[in-house]
C-alpha cells in the first residue's frame, strides 16, 4: 500500500499498463465502452514544496471544475512516490 506505516519509500514492481484517452463525444460516436471520463484538471504552483494546502487547492479547483462534491468521487488515485514531503502533502 502507497501510504503504509511499514513502508519505507517506494518499491520496485513489475507490470504494464496503458490509459487511451479519446474525446468523449467521439468514443460515444463510435460506440467505444467507456471506463471513465475526465471532467475537470487542476494545477497549483505551491511554492518549492508540495504542501497539503497545495494538493487541497488543486483539489478544490477540479470539483469545482467538474461541478461535483467529494462524495461524488468513486475512485481516488495518489501517487504514493516515496519521496517523503510530497507522500505527506497527499496524505494532508
Amino acid at each position: 500500500m502507497s501510504y503504509d506505516r511499514s513502508v519505507n519509500g517506494w518499491t520496485v514492481g513489475e507490470g504494464a499498463g496503458a490509459v487511451v484517452l479519446k474525446r468523449l463525444d467521439t468514443a460515444r460516436k463510435d460506440r467505444d465502452r467507456i471506463y471513465a471520463a475526465i471532467e475537470a484538471v487542476s494545477l497549483v504552483r505551491a511554492g518549492s514544496a508540495p504542501s497539503g494546502e497545495g494538493v487541497f487547492q488543486a483539489c478544490q479547483q477540479a470539483l469545482d471544475l467538474a461541478g461535483i462534491t467529494p462524495a461524488e468521487i468513486g475512485y481516488l488515485e495518489v501517487s504514493g512516490s516515496g519521496v517523503e514531503g510530497e507522500d505527506r502533502a497527499e496524505v494532508e
